[in-house]
C-alpha cells in the first residue's frame, strides 16, 4: 500500500458513510466498501492520494469533474453519488461521541460511487480469449458511456481492462473518466505495461495514461482530445479479440517506441477467427496520427453495429485483405492500388448476385403537395390508385384517394377517420374517432368498414391501433390497446402477443400462415424491431432494435422478404429487407425521413416522406404573441412552475442522438440548463427546487437538483419505471411501475429507498400528472371511466366531470378544481372542472399561430391560476411519393 494514502478501518466514517472493508487499489488510490448511513445503501468510496488531497487546485478541478460525470447518469458509466473533503471520524461505541482520526493529517478527498458485483475487464481477459462477437458487444457498451462523456466534454485519458467493469448480470460500466491523475516515477520492470496511471516525462511535461494503451499525442506530451480515448479503445479491442496487447514489448521505453513507430501484428487471415471487417475497425482505431482514425465513439459505434448483419455481407468482401501488410500500405499510391483493387472486388461480388449487392435504378413520383401529416396510405386493387388519410392544413384527418396520373386529391367523406387497411375487393377498415393512445405514436380509435365507393363505416371493434386485412380478404389481423398494455389479435378475439411497450404496423404474409409486424418496447419511443408470428403464437425478432423511427412495414412481391422503414444512429433513414430467416439487406437511403406504406405487385413503393420537429411555446398574462422555447429539434414539455417561471423539458431527436436529455428553462428566454439523462417523464418537487425523473437501467429513481448539488439516485431493482414525483412531505417518492409479469401500479418509497410499496390496484392506466397537489389521491382510467384512487387506501372516487380522451393541464389553486384539455383538439380548448360536482366551465381557448402537421396532438402545462400556459406541439410535414420498380 502507498503511503502516500490514507489508511482506513472499518468503522472509520466519513461524513455519513461508514468504511466496511477495503476492496482494491486504483490509479487514483484506495477503494473502500462503505455504507451510507442516511440512504441505508451500501457503496463505493475511491481515496485520493494525500498530495492531491492537500492540493486546492486539483482538488477543485477533482470536483469539477466529479459533478460533471455525475450529470451524464449513463447506464455504461460509473454513476456516481457525492464527492466530499474532511477527516475520517471512528463510529465509537453505542451512546459514545465519535473520535477523530488522524486529526493532524492532510484532509482525505473522497468520491462516492456505485457498488458494482463482477469483474473488470482485465479479470474477464486473464481468464479467458474473448470471442469476437462478444468482443463487439462489450466493445459497443463502452462505446456508449465514452460517446456520452465525449458529448460533454470528458475525456477519459487512462481507457484501458482494468477501468471498464464487466458486472454479474452482464452490464458493462466504464470506471475512473478523467480521475487518474497520479504522479510518480516509472519503474521499468517486465511488467510496466500493466502499470496503473504512470506519468512520462518529456519536453511538454507530465503526461498521464497507462503505457501499453496511450496514444502517440499522448506519448510526446501533446494536447488531446476525444480520439486519444479512441486510440485507447482500439488497444483494448485488439486485446480482447487477440488475446494479446497490439504494442506489448520487454519494457515502456520499447512499448513507447512500438506506439509511435510500429504496425501491430495483423488480426485477420486464414488462421484467424476475427472479421476482415472488425479488423479494419480496429485498425483505424490505432492510427498514428489523430485526423486519421475515427473522429468519434459514435462513428465507431455504427461501424460496429455493421458486424450484426449476415455473413452473406461480408463474403463480398472477404477476399481482400484487412490491411496490407507492411509500412508501405500507407503510402498513397500503394493505397490507391489497392482501393482499385478493392473495387473490382466488390464489383465481382456485385456481378455474382446483384439481387443483394447493386441497388437498383429507381424514379419517383409525387402525389401529394399540401402541408401537413399522412398517417397510413395504400394501393387500391387496380394499381394506380391510392388511398390516404391525411391532417391537411390544421384540420382534422381526414380520408382521400389520388390517381397516379392526375395531381389533385379528392375527400372520400369521412371526417375525422384514419385509414388503416384496404382489401382487395376495395373495402376500407378506418378507425373513426381516433384519439391518441397509450403510445406517442399510435392513434386509437373505433375500427368500421366502408366500401370505398361510399357509405356510412360500419362499427365492429373499439380501441384499435392497427388493423391488416388479409391478402385473401377472409379475415382481419388488429392491434388493440388494453389497460396493461397492447395486444396482437389474428383473427381479431385470438390474442397471440400482448406487451407492455406497442405494436405497429402488423402485416399477414401472401401466403397467410405468417405475420410481420415492429413491436416497439417503449410507449414513448419509435425504436423497434422487425418480428413475425405464426398462428400457433410463436414469436420471433429478425432484426436488432432500431433506435428511431422504425415505421412502416409491407411484404414484398414475391412474399419472401419484409420490406420495413428505419433509422440507425444519427437519424440515418434506411428501407430495409428482410427474410424469416433474418438475412437482411438495404434497399435504400435517404437523407431525410421516410416512411414505407405499401408494396405493389409489380414493385412499386409508395412511401411518405417527411421532417418533423417539435416545439415548445409559453403564453403569460398580457402577452399578445407567444414565446417560443424551444431548444433544439424535439423539445418536449415536462412541467411548469406554480408562478409560470420555469418550465423543464426534455429533448430526444437526432440532436442528442436519440437518448433523453433533460433541461429546465426560464420562461423569460434565458438558456436551458441540462440536468442529465432521463427514461422521458419528469415532475418538479414541492418546493420547486429539484426534479424528479427515472433512469430505465438500472432501474432507479433520480432527483436532479435545479440549484448546486449533485444528483441523487435511488434505486428500484427489479422494477420497470415509467415516471416520478415526490410527495408534499418531500420525503415519499412515488412512482409508476410494475414488476415481472405485473401491470403498472403507483409504488410509494422513500429518500433513503425503503422497500416500495404498492398503493393502488393493477389494471389502471394512470393520467399525467397522476398524483393530486395534495399527494392523496391517483388520477387513473380503467374501464372506460375516470377516477380518484386514495393513496391511503379506500373506495376509488369518480373523477367527474373529466371526458375519456382528456388530459389533465394542472390543479387549480383551490384544490378542487382541475384544468383539462384534449390532446387531439385543435384550437386548444381548456375547462375548468370542478372533480367534487362535475361543473365545467371554459377557461381558455389557445390556438398556435402555426399548427399544420401537428401529428399527435399537444402536451399542455398550466398554472394553478389559469394565467400562464406552455405546451409543446409537434409537426410532420409529409409528402407522398410512389418509387418505381424496386426489388
Amino acid at each position: 500500500m502507498s503511503p502516500s494514502v490514507p489508511s482506513l478501518a472499518p468503522g472509520v466514517r466519513l461524513g455519513p458513510y461508514e468504511i466496511l472493508a477495503r476492496v482494491g487499489a486504483g490509479g487514483m488510490g484506495e477503494v473502500y466498501r462503505a455504507r451510507d448511513t442516511r440512504l441505508g445503501r451500501d457503496v463505493a468510496i475511491k481515496i485520493l492520494p494525500a498530495e492531491l488531497a492537500s492540493d486546492a487546485e486539483r482538488v477543485a478541478r477533482f470536483e469539477r469533474e466529479a459533478r460533471a460525470l455525475a450529470a451524464l447518469a449513463h447506464p455504461n458509466i460509473l454513476s456516481v453519488f457525492d464527492v466530499g473533503v474532511g477527516a475520517g471520524v471512528s463510529t465509537g461505541r453505542e451512546g459514545e461521541e465519535p473520535s477523530p482520526v488522524g486529526a493532524k493529517e492532510a484532509p482525505i478527498s473522497f468520491l462516492v460511487t456505485e457498488l458494482l458485483q463482477g469483474e473488470t475487464l482485465r479479470q474477464r481477459l486473464k481468464r479467458e480469449r474473448l470471442q469476437w462477437r462478444r468482443a463487439a458487444e462489450i466493445a459497443g457498451a463502452i462505446l456508449g458511456g465514452l460517446g456520452a462523456a465525449h458529448g460533454k466534454g470528458i475525456i477519459h485519458r487512462d481507457l484501458k481492462p482494468e477501468n471498464v467493469f464487466i458486472t454479474d448480470d452482464g452490464r458493462v460500466k466504464v470506471l475512473d473518466f478523467g480521475l487518474a491523475k497520479v504522479s510518480q516515477p516509472l519503474p521499468e520492470t517486465d511488467d510496466t505495461t500493466e502499470a496503473s496511471t504512470t506519468p512520462i516525462g518529456t519536453l511538454g511535461g507530465g503526461v498521464l495514461g497507462t503505457v501499453g494503451y496511450m496514444s502517440p499525442e499522448q506519448l510526446r506530451g501533446q494536447a488531446v482530445d476525444e480520439r486519444t480515448d479512441i486510440f485507447s479503445f482500439g488497444c483494448m479491442l485488439y486485446e480482447m479479440v487477440a488475446g494479446k496487447r497490439p504494442f506489448a514489448r520487454s519494457s515502456a521505453v520499447e512499448t513507447m517506441a512500438a506506439i509511435l513507430h510500429e504496425d501491430p501484428p495483423e488480426l485477420a487471415g486464414p488462421q484467424s477467427d476475427v472479421p476482415p471487417a472488425l479488423a479494419r475497425v480496429i485498425w483505424h482505431c490505432l492510427e498514428k496520427r489523430p485526423e486519421d482514425r475515427f473522429q468519434s465513439a459514435h462513428d465507431i459505434a455504427f461501424n460496429l453495429t455493421l458486424l450484426s448483419q449476415p455473413a452473406w455481407v461480408e463474403a463480398t468482401v472477404a477476399s481482400a485483405p484487412a490491411r496490407p501488410a507492411g509500412p508501405a500500405w500507407r503510402r498513397p499510391a500503394v493505397f490507391a492500388a489497392a482501393l482499385v483493387s478493392g473495387l473490382a472486388l466488390l464489383a465481382a461480388g456485385a456481378l455474382l448476385d446483384r439481387h443483394y449487392s447493386k441497388p437498383p435504378e429507381m424514379k419517383s413520383q409525387r402525389l401529394t403537395y399540401r402541408r401537413g401529416w399522412i398517417s397510413e396510405a395504400r394501393f387500391m386493387p387496380d394499381g394506380q390508385t391510392v388511398v390516404y388519410s391525411a391532417a391537411w392544413d390544421g384540420q382534422p384527418c381526414e380520408v382521400y384517394s389520388v390517381r397516379l396520373d392526375g395531381p389533385e386529391s379528392r375527400p372520400l367523406g369521412l371526417p375525422g377517420a384514419t385509414l388503416l387497411d384496404v382489401s382487395t375487393s376495395s373495402q376500407l377498415a378506418v378507425a373513426l374517432r381516433a384519439h391518441a393512445g397509450r403510445s406517442t405514436w399510435a392513434w386509437a380509435g373505433i375500427l368500421g368498414v366502408v366500401p370505398f365507393s361510399g357509405g356510412t363505416p360500419r362499427a365492429m371493434e373499439e380501441n384499435i391501433n392497427f388493423a391488416d386485412i388479409s391478402p385473401d380478404g377472409q379475415e382481419m389481423a388488429l392491434v388493440r390497446e388494453t389497460g396493461n398494455g397492447t395486444q396482437l389479435e389474428w383473427p381479431p378475439g385470438d390474442v397471440l402477443v400482448r406487451t407492455a411497450g406497442y405494436i405497429s404496423h402488423p402485416r399477414i404474409s401472401p401466403s397467410g400462415d405468417m405475420l410481420a409486424f415492429l413491436h416497439h418496447d417503449s410507449v414513448n419511443d419509435n425504436r423497434g424491431a422487425v418480428t413475425v408470428v405464426d398462428r400457433q403464437g410463436r414469436t420471433r425478432q429478425l432484426t436488432e432494435v432500431f433506435p428511431f423511427f422504425a415505421e412502416g412495414l409491407a411484404w414484398s412481391p414475391r412474399g419472401d422478404e419484409i420490406w420495413f422503414t428505419a433509422a440507425e444512429a444519427g437519424a440515418n433513414w434506411g428501407m430495409w429487407a428482410v427474410t424469416v430467416n433474418g438475412r437482411q439487406r438495404l434497399i435504400r437511403r435517404e437523407a431525410q425521413g421516410f416512411k414505407i406504406m405499401d408494396v405493389a405487385g409489380d414493385g412499386r413503393v409508395l412511401v411518405d416522406c417527411q421532417a418533423g420537429q417539435q416545439r415548445v411555446f409559453f403564453g403569460g398574462e398580457g402577452e399578445l404573441v407567444e414565446r417560443e422555447l424551444s431548444w433544439l429539434d424535439w423539445s418536449s414539455i415536462r412541467f411548469l412552475s406554480d408562478d409560470g417561471g420555469l418550465l423543464g423539458f426534455v429533448e430526444s431527436g437526432e440532436a442528442v442522438g436519440g437518448d433523453y436529455q433533460l433541461y429546465v428553462r426560464e420562461t423569460s428566454g434565458t438558456p436551458p440548463v441540462q440536468l442529465g439523462a432521463t427514461g422521458g417523464r419528469a415532475t418538479l418537487s414541492p418546493d420547486e427546487r429539484s426534479v424528479i425523473t427515472t433512469q430505465p437501467e438500472p432501474p432507479a429513481v433520480i432527483i436532479y437538483s435545479i440549484g448546486p448539488g449533485l444528483p441523487r439516485t435511488v434505486p428500484v431493482p427489479g422494477f420497470t419505471v415509467k415516471g416520478a414525483g415526490m410527495l408534499p412531505d418531500a420525503k415519499t417518492i412515488w412512482f409508476v411501475g410494475y414488476e415481472p409479469s405485473q401491470s403498472e401500479r403507483i409504488w410509494l418509497t422513500d429518500l433513503a429507498g425503503a422497500k416500495p410499496r404498492p398503493v393502488t390496484p393493477e389494471g389502471l392506466t394512470f393520467l399525467r400528472p397522476p398524483i393530486t397537489p395534495d399527494g392523496k389521491y391517483a388520477a387513473a382510467r380503467s374501464d372506460g371511466k375516470l377516477w380518484l384512487i386514495p393513496l391511503a387506501g379506500g373506495s376509488p372516487q369518480p373523477l367527474k366531470g373529466m371526458r375519456q380522451e382528456e388530459e389533465i393541464a394542472g390543479w387549480a389553486a383551490d384544490g378542487r378544481s382541475l384544468y383539462a384539455y384534449c390532446p387531439s383538439d385543435m384550437p386548444i380548448i381548456v375547462w375548468r372542472i370542478d372533480v367534487s360536482t362535475g361543473q365545467r366551465e371554459l377557461a381558455r381557448e389557445i390556438v398556435p399561430a402555426d399548427h399544420a402537421g401537428s401529428r399527435f396532438g399537444v402536451h399542455l402545462c398550466i398554472t394553478p391560476d389559469g394565467k400562464r400556459y406552455a405546451y409543446s406541439i409537434d409537426q410532420w410535414l409529409s409528402a407522398l411519393r410512389v418509387i418505381e420498380t424496386l426489388r
